[in-house]
């Protein structure tokens, strides 16, 4: 199975605050049979509008993290838009209108 609304990079968003928390997320996702998982970080009038090049780092710093504790969860990196009038507008990103993701 395939995680595709995940907020489990810590400290960008409403999800983990800190890398422990996104490891302990990642470990359950794992127990619950999740084999992959895309980061969709939120971008709305909460939430700063993150480069494309910032969450990938993000997304690589926390598979780093995965490995090293040998957590078996590939990430992919995408960006959830919670504003309408902008999903389609994030430079560098390919992005879905009614869904409100861009991926990465």
């Amino acid at each position: 199975m395939i995680g595709t609304h995940l907020d489990i990079l810590p400290g960008v968003d409403d999800g983990p605050e800190t890398m422990q928390e996104s490891l302990a997320l990642a470990r359950a996702l794992v127990q619950e049979g999740i084999h992959t998982a895309i980061a969709t970080p939120h971008y709305n009038d909460e939430f700063l509008l993150r480069s494309p090049t910032e969450i990938r780092e993000r997304v690589n710093h926390l598979q780093r993290a995965l490995d090293r504790y040998d957590i078996p969860l590939p990430l992919l990196s995408a960006q959830r838009s919670d504003n309408e009038q902008d999903r389609c507008l994030i430079s560098g990103m390919l992005c879905c209108r009614k869904a409100g993701y861009c991926c990465l």
